[in-house]
């Protein structure tokens, strides 16, 4: 590799770090919305549950948890969307430190 194809390797990678960082304000958003999300139909659902009083008290938590398994899914996507994009920034990171020591190994060189 020659000392200008590092270079812009560089820049590229400096532009997806850029990106990833953006996108991950983006999910820690979803993530908090998909959380807030599922808080408020959980609690809903047991509001439902204790004013029909037609299950004993031990059940209603489990089955308001039930009831809301959609909304535990999209949390849970969320979630994994958000550690996701962590671990493609670092990947990304650990590219470009890659390519810094080829770039000092060749400016030394040269």
């Amino acid at each position: 590799m020659d000392v200008i194809k590092v270079a812009t390797e560089i820049e590229k990678k400096i532009h997806l770090l850029e990106y990833g960082r953006s996108d991950l304000e983006g999910k820690a958003k979803a993530m908090a919305d998909a959380m807030g999300q599922y808080d408020k139909t959980i609690a809903i659902a047991i509001l439902k549950h204790k004013e029909a009083g037609k299950l004993p008290a031990t059940l209603i938590e489990k089955i308001a948890r039930g009831d809301c398994s959609y909304e535990l899914v999209a949390m849970e996507l969320a979630k994994a969307e958000y550690k996701l994009s962590i671990q493609k920034l670092l990947c990304v990171q650990a590219e470009m430190n890659g390519l810094q020591s080829i770039n000092r190994h060749l400016e030394t060189t040269a």
